[in-house]
């Protein structure tokens, strides 16, 4: 599996803050929304802690696309709203351990890294164990069959 930490700005060009939207998917799976219209500006960091899982072993590829929200707004209502494209990225996992997947294909929209951690996930599986026979009941204990429950018969 994937987990996703953080998204670090490293450049927002726009005056003021900028609105992120990250999306991600791990191998074949799908794309999943994992940051949608967060703010933070250069030097901030966007707490993802999200995980991904990955049917398989390494290795597999994680492939991500960051988009930088531009929009006017008059007299607070939205009056243009576009996602402009900063980048896509796709980053060959080969092995456990952090990462760093950087997205800067567009600077003029921005400029940020995603910190990442791939750890394989191991499924321990062994042959079936055939039950085992319960006990025999103690002498003088009996059981009948359509009482619903315990007896207790004296001992002689």
């Amino acid at each position: 599996h994937v987990h996703f930490r953080e998204l670090l700005v490293n450049d927002c060009p726009e005056i003021g803050t900028c609105d992120w939207r990250l999306t991600c998917n791990v191998g074949n799976g799908p794309r999943v929304v994992l940051i949608d219209n967060v703010e933070a500006n250069t030097r901030e960091s966007i707490q993802i802690d999200r995980t991904l899982t990955h049917e398989g072993r390494f290795p597999f590829e994680v492939n991500c696309t960051v988009e930088e929200h531009d929009g006017l707004r008059v007299f607070g209502v939205q009056v243009d709203s576009v996602w402009e494209h900063v980048g896509t990225v796709a980053t060959p996992i080969r092995g456990n351990g952090d990462r760093s997947i950087r997205i800067n294909a567009n600077t003029a929209e921005g400029d940020v890294t995603i910190a990442i951690r791939a750890e394989e996930l191991f499924v321990v599986t062994s042959p079936l164990a055939k039950p085992s026979a319960a006990p025999p009941a103690p002498s003088g204990c009996q059981v009948p069959a359509a009482s619903g429950g315990p007896r207790m018969t004296s001992l002689k």
